[in-house]
């Protein structure tokens, strides 16, 4: 389920195979999976990272409501994408 912060098994491979990883993905799933887990949690493989989208989601529900809002008020041209100019 892309964007819930958790990967299930099948997405952890589809990942690490996109990054080229060439280790053994059964070990290192079972050694980042606390015991008796089904996913694995952004909070686990990247504390800070989880923490900054945390606070800028907070961030987007207090000023429109929520993350796509902010996007489409930033999405001036309709083209579904955000430029730097």
């Amino acid at each position: 389920r892309e964007g819930d912060g958790e990967l299930d098994f099948a997405e952890f491979c589809n990942v690490l195979a996109g990054l080229s990883y060439k280790g053994d993905v059964i070990h290192l799933w079972n050694d980042i999976l606390p015991k008796g887990d089904n996913f694995v949690q952004l909070e686990v493989l990247d504390p800070e990272g989880a923490g900054i989208l945390a606070f800028f989601g907070d961030w987007c529900e207090k000023v429109l409501d929520g993350p796509t809002e902010v996007f489409r008020a930033m999405d001036t041209d309709g083209s579904n994408s955000l430029t730097d100019q």
